[in-house]
């Protein structure tokens, strides 16, 4: 991907600076014609496929009206580059946040509930997304998430695809019945997907490596026969019981056996949320230095604290505790201590009667 410079303009937007590099590229963007309107831009070359690609993105983006999933704003075709302009979201997608580190299991059921219903409301509006993965994931450490990679979605029931017409899809999560026909993206497809996904980030490893097989002409047959044969994913026992349970489900390798839609998905999380749920932060007052904000010292006030109130706890608190015993190991210990020391008086005495003696 050619360099994108500050101050250069793509259609009717000023790039302001560069988000992430890569093909495509993601740069924050500001409109040129003075209405300051901000937006994140996904830029990409043109080639032979990159119009039908970008064409799909965005009849599926029409579609769509959800927190989760970023607002269209614009698209279209620039020299030889092709954009689509979104609403800002955060740049670092959850495939970054896996690579620097484990995240908190807080965070991480905040994510996979934000994605899971971004998935419950496109299937709900008739579309399947076909390449649920870690780089089309978009977080924020306050716990929003946004659902990009639509350039995979189709219909639906839609007349069934050639595959060639289809982006480079993540193999290592797509379903084994994907593999086993790629024209096809049925919407249990999407809940293995998920399920993948939500092994990664809960487990930290990969679900199923296969950078070894990266020029193999048969890797998709491979990973077909091992997703088969493989039982079901456990992100292990570090993880809440009705949260393995949840990957299992969704990672099934027959699409029958798994979890029916997202609106059992979503269910699933909702119902464990007390234990999961992040605190609010939008009123939760700032801590900040008295110094710096120039205000007066502390002062406690002692009639805050009632004395008898106190006296009684206090008596309460020592009347649970158990009654304190003797210990005899500290009788053993002084015993003992004394009785060397006097053995040793006695033995001292006996050597001076002896060297007296034998002076005299």
């Amino acid at each position: 991907m050619a360099e994108i410079l500050s101050g250069e303009s793509i259609g009717p937007w000023r790039v302001e600076r560069t988000l992430s590099f890569g093909e495509p590229a993601l740069v924050a963007a500001r409109s040129a014609d003075g209405n300051e309107t901000d937006v994140v831009m996904k830029v990409g070359k043109l080639h032979r496929m990159a119009q039908t690609w970008q064409d799909r993105e965005v009849a599926a983006l029409q579609s769509f009206d959800h927190p989760h999933i970023p607002r269209l704003v614009d698209s279209g075709r620039h020299s030889s580059l092709l954009f689509v302009a979104f609403r800002p979201f955060a740049p670092d997608t959850l495939s970054d946040r896996m690579y620097s580190g484990g995240v908190d299991l807080r965070l991480a059921c905040t994510w996979l509930y934000a994605i899971a219903q971004a998935l419950q409301h496109m299937h709900a509006t008739g579309w399947v997304h076909g390449d649920v993965a870690p780089q089309n994931v978009h977080v924020a450490d306050d716990g929003r998430a946004w659902l990009l990679g639509m350039a995979s979605a189709q219909r639906i029931g839609e007349a069934p695809r050639f595959s060639t017409e289809m982006p480079t899809r993540t193999l290592t999560h797509l379903a084994p019945e994907v593999l086993a026909d790629p024209d096809h993206a049925p919407p249990r497809a999407d809940i293995y997907a998920f399920g993948c996904v939500a092994y990664e980030l809960l487990s930290g490893e990969s679900a199923f490596p296969a950078a070894a097989w990266a020029g193999r002409p048969d890797r998709e047959q491979m990973l077909l026969e091992w997703k088969t044969r493989h039982k079901d994913l456990d992100p292990g026992a570090a993880n809440p019981d009705w949260l393995r349970a949840l990957v299992r489900k969704c990672t099934r390798p027959d699409a029958q056996d798994r979890l029916p839609d997202f609106d059992s998905v979503v269910a699933w999380l909702e119902a464990s949320q007390p234990s999961w749920e992040l605190m609010p932060i939008e009123n939760t007052p700032m801590l900040a230095s008295r110094r710096d904000v120039d205000l007066p010292p502390l002062r406690v006030q002692p009639s805050m604290i009632d004395p008898e109130v106190l006296a009684q706890a206090i008596a309460a608190r020592m009347a649970l505790q158990p009654e304190r015993q003797p210990r005899a190991d500290l009788y053993y210990l002084v015993g003992a201590a004394a009785g060397m020391a006097a053995g040793l008086a006695v033995s001292l005495m006996v050597i001076i009667y002896v060297e007296l003696t034998w002076l005299a």
